[in-house]
């Protein structure tokens, strides 16, 4: 296949301090690492290390730890962190929080090491994809929020995760494939957007991701965007994307419909694409948690089953498995 044309507006260069630290001093500051896995003997697994946790407030530094098992159970591992134990990096991703840790190696591989309650991992990723940052890496652009800005960067597309998890103390040896991504912002995360539902995923040959950020004001523009990878070579990054939700179920708690089935349609050059998602599984649902001085944030975690077909100048391929997805509402009054 010949190389391909990406759209710069959404393919920027990548450097190795985008997934470092961005101290900010306003108060309302967060910041985060995240890694997910899916591992051969059916376990999964969501681990973040919260620098400043915008979810509760004051924003403290946090871990925060879900794996699920095989058999349907969900073992979660969450702390607070004395922040006088902690130190990141401005270079590059390298984050201690008193004894867990991320860090991107020399060569680099990602080590990722927490423990919180009974739950522990200790992971190494390896990239199968380069490191992608789209655009500026803000959104919505700060112009537009009256300078409001969230960061985002995807420091692993892609990865080959060996390692084990440990459960109560008993430890099971990991291997299988996995995603990091890095988030921060100056302000809390609903004064300048209301939401997003993010996803993404893998088959033998292609790794895909969207999102979709909900706008402040409801009923103005959405902002879908996609990525796409085809074997070791990205081929789409665009905004020129359908978005549509071909199944929900209302929620009377937020009083909102969920999707529970997702249509992504769109071209970029000579590539099409048309990817559906529909809900296999609810992994996590409902309202975070109550804080005094923040919206309710509502979240949702789906186990998707997923087709598609991508269209080349010179390959017509389907796609198929299954993948997380997620659904935030930050802000529903």
């Amino acid at each position: 296949m010949q190389p391909v044309k990406i759209d710069e507006n959404y393919y920027a260069k990548y450097q190795l301090n985008d997934d470092a630290l961005h101290p900010c001093e306003d108060e309302d500051y967060y910041e985060w690492w995240c890694f997910d896995g899916k591992y051969e003997n059916g376990y999964s697994s969501v681990l973040t290390m919260h620098w400043r946790n915008g979810f509760i407030k004051p924003h403290i530094p946090t871990l925060q730890m879900y794996i699920y098992g095989p058999d349907g159970k969900r073992y979660q591992g969450l702390a607070a962190v004395d922040p006088k134990t902690t130190w990141a990096s401005t270079e590059r991703c390298d984050v201690k929080l008193g004894d867990s840790y991320c860090r991107v190696e020399d060569d680099g591989r990602y080590r990722v090491k927490m423990q919180a309650k009974k739950v522990a991992v200790d992971l190494t990723y390896k990239n199968i994809l380069p490191p992608y940052k789209r655009g500026t890496g803000f959104f919505p652009p700060p112009e537009e929020t009256g300078g409001v800005y969230h960061g985002w960067v995807i420091g692993i597309p892609r990865g080959d995760i060996e390692g084990t998890l440990t459960i109560d103390g008993q430890v099971t040896p990991v291997k299988g494939e996995g995603y990091h991504d890095h988030n921060w912002g100056n302000r809390n995360m609903g004064d300048g957007l209301r939401g997003w539902s993010w996803g993404r995923m893998f088959d033998g040959k292609y790794t895909i991701m969207y999102s979709w950020i909900l706008p402040l004001i409801e009923g103005t523009s959405n902002r879908p965007e996609i990525y796409m990878a085809r074997d070791d070579q990205p081929i789409v990054a665009t905004a020129n994307m359908e978005f549509k939700v071909t199944n929900a179920e209302y929620d009377p708690e937020t009083k909102k419909d969920i999707p529970m089935g997702i249509l992504l349609s769109g071209k970029q050059g000579d590539i099409k694409f048309k990817i559906e998602m529909n809900k296999k599984e609810i992994k996590q649902s409902g309202l975070m948690q109550k804080v005094e001085g923040l919206p309710q944030y509502y979240f949702w975690r789906f186990m998707d089953d997923f087709t598609g077909d991508i269209e080349g100048k010179d390959f017509h391929d389907k796609v198929a498995g299954s993948t997380i997805r997620e659904y935030m509402l930050l802000n529903i009054e």
